[in-house]
C-alpha cells in the first residue's frame, strides 16, 4: 500500500474523534469529486493523483449523492448529541467504540478489505494465521489506527464532561467552537486531502495536539481545584463548605468564581453569599458538587442534600440574580451605542453575568420554547440595533426579556418546592 494510505488513517484518527459522521460524508464527498474532477477543477484546485487513487477505493455505494445525504443527515444528528449535556452523558458510554470500528472499517475498506468477510471468519474462527493477509502490515494497521482513534475519544469525552461541568448551558460558547472546528476539519478535511495531503496531515496533528493539551489543562485544573477531606480522604472541591461523603465541616474555604472554578488566592468572606454563588454555577450549597439535572427541585448526587430547601430559598437566589439586572442594562446599553460590534460583546455579558445562574435551573422543554421565543424577538431587534442613537436598546431589551422568560420559568418550579417541603415535615 502507498505512503498516502498512511497518511489519510492518521488524518482519520483526530476526524473521526471528533465527528465521525461528518468524516465518513466528507470521505464519500471526496471520493465524488475524485469521480468529478470538473468540479474541482471548476473552482481552479488541482487533485493529487496518488490520493485521489486511494479514495476511489471506497465502494461504489459509498460514493453515491444520496449516501453523501445520508451521512450528512447522520452528522447533524450527531452535532444535535454533541450539543445536549443529557445526551451526550448517554453518548459517552459508547462514542469511544463505535468511533474505533468506524475508524478501523475505513481503513479496511480503503486495503479493499470485504468488512463483512472478515466479521464471518471472526465470528467463526475467531482471530487466526488462517485467514488470507489478516496479520498484514496494512490490516495490523488499521487495527491500530482503530485503537488510537478510541484513544483520542476517551480524551475528548473527558474534555467534553470537564466543560459541561463548568458551563452546563455553554453560555461562553466554549462547546459550540470546538463542535464547529470539529464539524468543519471532519467534512474538509478529506477534500483538502486530495488537493494537499502533507496540508491535511499538519492540519489533522495540530487539532490530535489541541485535543491532548486541552485534556492536560482539564486534568490539571481539576487537581488545583480539589482537596481531601482530612477525616474520610473523600476529594472535595475547594469552595466546599462541607465534605460529600463525612458531612465535616471544611476550613479555608475559597470563595468561587464564574465558571465554578475555586479563586485560588480569595476566601470565603459571607457565607450565605457564598452559597448563593455555588448556586449561580449550579453547585451544590453544601459539598460545592457541580449539579447534572437542570430543575429546581433537585437533590445533590453527591452529598444528596437538596440545593434549595424551602420557597424562601429559591426566591433568595432570584432577588440575588435581580440584583444583576440594573448593571446589566447599563452595561449592554452602552455596547448597545456600537452597531454591529458591540453587540457580540454585550450579548456575552448578559448572558453570562445575568442569564447563566437563571438558565442552570429551567428544564429542556421549557428552555426549548424559551429560546425559540427569544430568536424571534432577536430578528427584529438585531435589524433595530442598526438604527443610529435609538439602537442602542437593542441589546439591553434582549437581556430583559431573558431574564423575564427565565426567571418567570423558576417561579413556576417553587410549587413543587413547597409540596417537597410539606412532605419532608410530615416524614419528621
Amino acid at each position: 500500500m502507498e505512503i498516502e494510505f498512511y497518511l489519510y488513517s492518521l488524518l482519520l484518527i483526530p476526524l473521526v474523534a471528533g465527528r465521525a459522521m461528518m468524516t465518513i460524508c466528507g470521505s464519500a464527498l471526496a471520493a465524488y469529486f475524485v469521480k468529478h474532477p470538473a468540479l474541482l477543477e471548476y473552482f481552479e484546485f488541482k487533485i493529487d493523483i496518488e490520493a485521489a487513487g486511494l479514495l476511489t477505493g471506497l465502494p461504489e455505494w459509498m460514493q453515491t449523492p444520496w449516501f453523501i445525504a445520508l451521512t450528512f443527515i447522520l452528522a447533524l444528528v450527531e452535532n444535535m448529541m454533541n450539543r445536549s449535556p443529557e445526551l451526550q452523558d448517554i453518548w459517552n458510554m459508547t462514542e469511544a467504540k463505535l468511533k474505533a470500528v468506524f475508524s478501523f472499517i475505513i481503513c479496511f475498506v480503503l486495503i479493499k478489505g470485504d468488512p463483512l468477510l472478515l466479521i464471518e471468519h471472526l465470528k467463526e474462527e475467531g482471530i487466526s494465521t488462517d485467514f488470507g493477509g489478516f496479520f498484514s502490515v496494512e490490516y495490523v494497521w488499521s487495527f491500530i489506527i482503530g485503537s488510537l482513534t478510541w484513544l483520542l475519544c476517551k480524551i475528548r469525552s473527558g474534555v467534553y464532561a470537564f466543560l459541561i461541568e463548568i458551563d452546563d448551558s455553554d453560555s461562553m460558547g466554549m462547546r459550540k467552537l470546538l463542535g464547529r472546528i470539529e464539524g468543519g476539519m471532519g467534512i474538509f478535511g478529506p477534500l483538502i486531502f486530495i488537493i494537499l495531503p502533507s496540508l491535511a496531515l499538519m492540519a489533522a496533528g495540530v487539532a490530535l495536539l489541541i485535543i491532548v493539551a486541552l485534556r492536560l489543562w482539564v486534568k490539571r485544573t481539576e487537581l488545583k481545584h480539589s482537596v481531601a477531606c482530612d477525616s474520610c480522604q473523600h476529594i472535595n472541591h475547594l469552595s466546599a463548605l462541607h465534605c460529600g461523603q463525612c458531612e465535616r465541616r471544611l476550613e479555608h474555604v475559597l470563595a468561587v468564581g464564574f465558571m465554578g472554578l475555586s479563586k485560588r488566592d480569595t476566601p470565603m468572606e459571607d457565607v450565605q453569599q457564598h452559597k448563593l454563588d455555588l448556586l449561580r454555577v449550579k453547585r451544590c450549597p453544601h459539598c460545592a458538587a457541580a449539579s447534572s439535572e437542570k430543575k429546581v427541585d433537585m437533590d445533590c448526587g453527591v452529598c444528596k442534600k437538596p440545593l434549595f430547601a424551602s420557597a424562601e430559598e429559591v426566591n433568595d437566589y432570584l432577588r440575588s440574580i435581580r440584583k444583576r439586572l440594573a448593571k446589566t442594562l447599563v452595561v449592554t446599553s452602552i455596547f448597545g451605542f456600537i452597531p454591529i460590534v458591540g453587540l457580540i460583546p454585550g450579548i456575552i455579558f448578559y448572558r453570562l453575568y445575568l442569564v447563566a445562574g437563571l438558565r442552570n435551573y429551567v428544564s429542556k422543554g421549557s428552555n426549548f420554547f424559551i429560546r425559540l421565543l427569544l430568536r424571534i424577538l432577536f430578528i427584529f431587534l438585531i435589524i433595530y440595533q442598526l438604527t443610529p442613537i435609538i439602537g442602542f436598546a437593542a441589546i439591553p431589551i434582549m437581556a430583559l426579556a431573558n431574564y423575564l422568560l427565565y426567571s418567570g420559568s423558576i417561579r413556576s418550579q417553587i410549587g413543587k418546592v413547597k409540596n417537597r417541603q410539606t412532605r419532608v415535615a410530615q416524614i419528621e
